[in-house]
């Protein structure tokens, strides 16, 4: 028979003055990032303005209660912008509010985070806030192509560009701007109109008209100041003495996030200014004394595909010289991973399957997969090998993936392994997902893709699928029963679901706010949970639910008969109900802490912890049939303080313990059910009891090792490195690890 405790959410536990026997208890915020948050998040507005709505945080407490006079701090992180309160206390209902006015940019991530507490540097964050930045009013402005000298009737070189954007730079697209000349012999524009892009420009090639003189062209759009261009038609087209040729980048050459960008200038006069354009940004060239100006410019921001930067440069004469060259910023590659999965174990041995793409023309030229720095294998567009992890035996790994395309821009990607060889143990399965829970014929595991959840459930060369979900999901637990299971499920509509499969079918039983408290044990064919009123409850698999007319905290447990025993709230209790429904109190006292409640078919066991002045220290007791309290284990005093047992744990009689030994190191012991009492451990070091069997099998851990032993415990047998989760099902002991499930022979 297995145990098992889960605690979704952990609300703050009332605090005893135990020193003068008070039971008043101060109220404590229930602290849920996110979940805090009442109104306000993702919206949108403009740039420097205030948003229509104001963020509203709200604080309360376990029970759900609002707590005035909170201090809430509103910060902005990122993308600029103010609140108009730096610090506010919570209304009657819990509230505190503030008003968010955006930053400049809308290129920027829009943050603000609530964070509860006085001080700036040690407040807790109980939200953040998103929004997104629209532009503000619209503005036309002249960009390049102004200044050009070309022959009469001929086609000026460069473009006319012109740019709509608001006062701070932000581009806006899909404005139509209307071309046109002023004066007859002015040439033409073509096209005549056209609407700006996602940078905000909008561009026309202007033919000179064929008389000499300065000539003047135009860009208008309804609402906004039109701008004017002008141009010289003359014989002499190039400004003496003034030239200049881009040599980086080349025409449609690619780009990763850092374009290099040079220019070779030929002057005669004092050069005023050599700057670029690029998307939003201008910037000023640097000369490296040989006549060639240069930048590198970051351009992560703009979008991949094809851009144009404009360089112009001007001299002491006012001549003018603009040149634009288009280039295509490369897109980066992409990483595919087959395995390892998430959930892998390398024994110490691992298949690694992955491959790297690119969206655009650059390609891959390698791909390298490492742990912890040091590369364990790699290619150059595909990686397929297995490879040993022995270097990392017993860690919980990160491996990395990186792809690299031709011009420098790379991409990562990460999963984990577990690292795990270990002899004494038997591989009894290895599934492609999660390992939950087994039993002498049977596998559940979860799988998730991101995109889809499946709960399984594998039987020899038969699956099953007891849960489809399609969408983001998160799997909580599983348990199997003799003909079915128990399991929870986190749904993207924040929803808990205890859900049920039984008779071939999976049904939902109970349903949750995904911010509540939700505790769960499981014994047999029964499950018992509580919901975030702490009420306990309990189910046998394909029957009905039914309250145990008892509140609970998380320190609760179930038999395979369905009868349960549970800690009160405020830990000041331990209350048993019968699966027939007869309740009684087993020990109470309010000077106490109750925890660790356990119970097989005869016993229950818990800990029982003294606070502050009065009953200092730990001490296990045990009632066996409903009979009067035994102290099985008591605390000690020593020179550094009062010490008592932990980690309890009972089944089919036996029970199990570790308690102080003279010299203050924890030891496991063992009791029979003819009460026969055996030290287990005798280490240096403190031992803790993991899981205890049917027939006194015992797992416990000292450091980080586990260990093994069997009635009447005379060998201790080390089974390695304690990695996974153990369990007892069906006579045998269980190491869940990632997807794969270990049996202790």
């Amino acid at each position: 028979m297995r145990h098992t405790n889960v605690v979704l959410t952990v609300a703050a536990a009332a605090l005893l003055a135990a020193c003068r026997g008070s039971s008043d208890s101060p109220t404590t915020p229930t602290i849920k990032p996110g979940a805090n948050i009442e109104s306000g998040n993702l919206q949108s507005g403009r740039v420097t303005e205030a948003l229509a709505a104001p963020l509203v945080v709200r604080v309360a407490d376990a029970n759900g209660v609002p707590l005035t006079g909170q201090v809430v701090r509103f910060i902005i992180v990122s993308g600029g912008g103010l609140v108009d309160t730096d610090s506010t206390l919570t209304n009657s209902s819990g509230q505190a509010t503030a008003r968010w006015s955006l930053g400049t940019s809308v290129s920027d991530s829009q943050r603000v985070v609530a964070k509860l507490g006085a001080d700036r540097t040690t407040a807790t964050t109980i939200g953040m806030f998103k929004a997104t930045a629209q532009p503000g009013a619209a503005q036309l402005a002249a960009v390049s192509g102004g200044g050009q000298v070309g022959a009469p009737s001929s086609v000026l070189t460069d473009s006319l560009a012109a740019r709509v954007a608001d006062q701070y730079g932000n581009p806006i697209a899909g404005v139509l701007v209307v071309w046109s000349t002023s004066g007859s012999g002015a040439g033409v524009l073509s096209p005549t109109q056209g609407t700006s892009d996602a940078n905000g420009y909008v561009r026309a090639k202007w033919t000179l008209g064929s008389a000499t003189g300065t000539q003047t062209a135009s860009a208008a759009s309804t609402g906004r100041t039109t701008v004017s261009f002008l141009a010289t038609a003359q014989t002499v087209v190039v400004p003496p003495g003034l030239s200049m040729t881009v040599t980086s980048p080349l025409a449609n050459a690619l780009a990763g996030d850092t374009l290099l960008l040079r220019a070779a200038i030929t002057n005669t006069y004092q050069l005023t200014s050599v700057r670029a354009v690029i998307g939003a940004s201008t910037i000023n060239l640097t000369n490296n004394g040989n006549g060639v100006w240069f930048s590198n410019i970051p351009i992560s921001s703009l979008p991949y595909g094809p851009q144009q930067v404009v360089v112009t440069v001007t001299d002491a004469q006012n001549s003018e010289v603009s040149k634009s060259v288009t280039f295509n910023h490369a897109v980066a590659p992409t990483i595919t991973i087959t395995a390892p999965t998430a959930t892998a174990v390398a024994g110490p041995s691992i298949a690694i399957k992955a491959s790297c793409s690119s969206l655009d023309e650059t390609g891959c030229v390698s791909l390298e997969a490492s742990v912890n720095g040091t590369t364990v294998a790699s290619g150059l567009t595909a990686i397929d090998a297995t490879v040993s992890l022995a270097s990392w035996e017993g860690q919980l790994v990160t491996m990395t993936f990186k792809a690299t395309d031709q011009v420098g821009l790379v991409r990562t990607a990460t999963t984990t392994v577990n690292v795990y060889t270990n002899p004494l143990l038997q591989v009894y399965a290895s599934v492609p997902g999660a390992v939950m829970d087994v039993n002498a014929s049977r596998v559940f595991y979860w799988v998730n893709t991101g995109s889809r959840l499946q709960a399984r459930v594998q039987n020899g060369a038969t699956t099953t699928t007891y849960f489809d979900h399609v969408g983001t999901a998160t799997a909580i637990r599983g348990f199997l029963t003799a003909n079915g299971a128990f399991f929870a499920v986190d749904t993207a509509s924040g929803q808990y679901q205890l859900r049920e499969y039984v008779s071939g079918a999976a049904r939902t039983f109970a349903t949750y706010a995904a911010s509540s408290s939700i505790g769960w044990a499981f014994a047999g064919e029964w499950m018992a949970w509580t919901d975030a009123t702490q009420t306990l409850y309990r189910r046998s698999i394909g029957g009905a639910t039914a309250s145990t007319t008892t509140t609970a905290t998380s320190q609760f447990d179930i038999n395979s008969n369905g009868d349960v025993a549970a800690a009160s709230p405020g830990s000041s209790a331990v209350m048993s109900v019968t699966a027939d429904g007869v309740k009684r109190t087993v020990d109470s006292d309010f000077v106490v802490t109750f925890s660790a409640v356990h119970l097989d078919l005869t016993r229950v066991l818990w800990n029982y912890q003294g606070i502050c002045c009065i009953n200092s220290g730990n001490m296990l007791r045990m009632s066996v049939g409903g009979g009067a309290i035994q102290t099985v284990a008591p605390y000690v005093v020593t020179a550094g303080g009062n010490l008592g047992p932990c980690c309890n744990a009972v089944n089919s009689g036996w029970y199990g313990f570790s308690k102080p030994s003279p010299t203050n190191e924890l030891q496991v012991w063992a009791v029979s059910p003819a009460g026969t009492s055996t030290q287990v451990s005798n280490f240096a070091a403190s031992s803790q009891l993991e899981a205890l069997g049917a027939n006194g099998e015992v797992l416990f851990t000292s450091g980080s090792t586990r260990y093994y032993s069997l009635s009447p415990y005379t060998t201790v047998t080390s089974l390695g490195v304690s990695r996974g989760s153990p369990i007892y099902r069906d006579g045998r002991f269980y190491i869940l690890l990632g997807n794969t499930a270990y049996r202790i022979p």
